[in-house]
């Protein structure tokens, strides 16, 4: 198949230096939206759908049934394309919350596993889930005493850590943030050596606004993280997150109620000059081709917003 776009994506697989258009923040995609159904979703699937979109950066979502991940890094870093995030297994979460000691290290060495794949891909950020199902953020002092363990490998790997502002049952995103930031820098003080890169947030837009919490984050939170920012992901909410089946849907950037000119405004307010990060689901679009031609789409209407908001 040839190229969707006949833009040249350019080269290099580092970040520095990638921006977008004029003042505009860098456009860019997540894997996962292009990559869904299992035989689009193998590391030379990605590292091919990544060289025929036209996003300013990735961000490489990782996938357990890879096995090998530092030979799935290196297949993706053969596209030579820019990779501003690397998104870790979503189990990390769950684990680090669990009970059991074992599955703690289990998501531990899953942290570990997406640092050593952003060093192969110059990735600068990896952006994890704190806290997940089954417990959720319930014992969120267990999540944060096994992160507490992994912090000096991210320290010294000089690669920034996100946190995702993901779904909540005790309390919300926004607020168990605060607090796994509050923590990673009481952590930073406590060592004695020097500290690396501190804590910082991916929001998640979808997610906020699962709890009413777009406003509330932007307003009074995202002003005061700052460059803690690293990685928006932009996507949609229209109110249904789960099919009649139970199976979740993904509402993709312009076709739910967010009002993306207002979030827009609010970050470039607030200074944010980091990646806006389409994120969701376009495999539904057909063949391969129909779902990078999507991806193409939905790109273009992102750097439409961007740019509207930003210059």
């Amino acid at each position: 198949m040839g190229p969707v776009d006949a833009t040249d994506p350019g080269g290099g697989t580092g970040v520095m230096g990638v921006e977008g258009a004029g003042l505009c923040p860098p456009v860019g995609v997540s894997t996962g939206v292009f990559s869904q159904f299992p035989d689009h979703a193998t590391p030379a699937a990605v590292a091919d759908g990544m060289s025929r979109l036209p996003a300013d950066v990735f961000e490489v979502l990782l996938f357990s049934r890879w096995g090998d991940m530092v030979a799935a890094g290196r297949t993706i870093a053969a596209a030579r394309r820019p990779v501003a995030v690397v998104h870790g297994e979503k189990r990390i979460g769950g684990l680090l919350g669990s009970a059991d000691p074992a599955a703690q290290r289990q998501g531990q060495d899953l942290i570990r596993e997406a640092l050593e794949v952003a060093g192969i891909l110059g990735a600068p950020a990896i952006n994890i889930h704190l806290w997940d199902l089954p417990d959720s953020d319930r014992h969120l002092e267990r999540n944060l005493a096994a992160l507490a363990e992994i912090l000096p490998d991210v320290w010294r790997s000089g690669i920034r850590l996100l946190v995702e502002t993901i779904p909540c049952q005790a309390e919300m995103p926004w607020t168990n943030v605060e607090r796994a930031l509050t923590f990673a820098d009481d952590c930073a003080r406590n060592e004695s050596a020097c500290a690396g890169p501190a804590l910082g947030v991916n929001l998640d837009l979808e997610f906020l606004s699962w709890h009413d919490g777009v406003e509330v984050t932007l307003e009074r939170y995202v002003p005061a993280w700052g460059a803690r920012v690293g990685n928006v992901h932009v996507k949609d909410h229209d109110g249904r997150p789960f099919d009649e089946r139970g199976r979740r849907r993904y509402v993709n950037p312009g076709d739910g109620s967010l009002d993306y000119a207002h979030i827009f405004g609010h970050l470039r307010a607030a200074g944010y000059r980091g990646p806006l990060t389409f994120e969701g689901n376009v495999t539904g679009a057909g063949d391969r081709h129909a779902a990078l031609s999507a991806t193409v789409m939905y790109l273009e209407r992102i750097r439409r917003w961007a740019q509207a908001a930003w210059v």
